[in-house]
């Protein structure tokens, strides 16, 4: 009628997303119905900064916008800036680079076709890993009797807003501590195996079961830490794993691995290195075994460890010290510093 010439700007903000029991509608989704209606514009968010931006375009834009959001992103967080800025409509975004097919999606299946992207790259890295890495196991046991005592002891006592001591976060700080020591652990190899870079940081990968298989999230500067800072960091990284709201910088960057079984049982396991890292630490379910100590049979809470590691970088002999040098820096933590030589 008006030729296009006529300005209308409007912005219908509204949701879209069923819930799980309405199969029989599952495919009923609306939006497509508006997108070919000439003169409107149609909006779908993948994340809240896209949310921000693309709404303060829609606001602007002289045309009438109807702006979809998903339902379940409600709970979603991530960075957004405070100040104004805006998104342009009819732009790709480039979410992760590949070569081998090619995905467009928009809203929530961003996410999805994201993390799917995601897990089949790192099924590709360790495939790899396990076939052009000569790895080695180390196996040991450490008797954390004392630890676990301090351990519990330290959690009984402590204020309720403290972060709750793990197992696991005295172990990724022992081997923060360790490997200040072994340089050639806390390192990356070229994939032509001839350069090997030393890390200055201690960026420690921790291995987290989900509901989508095992993700790896980095805590990061580790040697800036105390006990306190590794637990609540390492809650922080598993529930972030959990949830799917992982970020890029929670998976990147990580120069050692440690993957733990926790009570799900087992007394020992051969973990495959994630490559470009020359070494990875598996943790198995603590037991108590009866042990001789001054000729006497007495129960102790044992730990068993495998150390898996690159051969091309690491010898036996290493691995060897490394792992002795873990169990004096496991037993410093509590306060045995007799039973911990240097």
């Amino acid at each position: 009628m008006f030729g296009g010439k006529t300005k209308t700007p409007c912005v219908i903000r509204t949701l879209y997303g069923a819930g799980t029991g309405a199969a029989s509608q599952h495919s009923d989704c609306y939006y497509p119905i508006f997108t070919h209606q000439p003169g409107l514009k149609v909006v779908i968010p993948s994340s809240p900064y896209e949310a921000k931006g693309l709404m303060i375009t829609a606001i602007r834009d002289d045309d009438p916008v109807i702006f979809f959001e998903h339902q379940a992103m409600f709970g979603d967080t991530g960075e957004v800036p405070d100040e104004e800025y805006s998104i342009p409509f009819g732009v790709a975004r480039i979410v992760r680079e590949g070569k081998d097919v090619t995905i467009v999606a928009i809203g929530r299946m961003v996410q999805f076709a994201e993390k799917a992207a995601k897990e089949l790259a790192e099924a590709r890295r360790l495939t790899a890993s396990w076939r052009e890495v000569p790895h080695v196991t180390h196996f040991d046991d450490v008797d954390i009797t004392d630890l676990e005592e301090v351990r519990r002891d330290r959690n009984d006592t402590q204020g309720d807003t403290a972060p709750r001591l793990s197992l696991l976060a005295f172990i990724v700080s022992a081997v923060s501590e360790t490997l200040a020591g072994f340089t050639d652990f806390n390192a990356s190899i070229d994939p032509d195996g001839k350069t090997l870079y030393r890390k200055a940081y201690r960026n420690i990968g921790i291995a987290v079961d989900t509901d989508v298989g095992l993700l790896v999230p980095v805590l990061h500067n580790v040697q800036d830490m105390d006990l306190a800072d590794i637990a609540s960091g390492i809650t922080a990284l598993a529930g972030r794993a959990r949830s799917g709201k992982l970020k890029n910088d929670d998976i990147e960057g990580a120069s050692f691995t440690v993957t733990s079984l926790g009570k799900l049982g087992g007394t020992g396991f051969a973990p495959i290195i994630n490559a470009p890292e020359v070494a990875i630490l598996g943790v198995a379910r603590a037991g108590m075994r009866a042990m001789v100590t001054e000729g006497k049979v007495i129960p102790r809470l044992m730990l068993p460890l495998s150390l898996s590691y690159d051969h091309r970088v690491i010898d036996g002999a290493a691995a060897g010290r490394f792992m002795e040098a873990l169990r004096n820096h496991l037993l410093k933590l509590t306060g045995d510093n007799d039973a911990a030589p240097d």
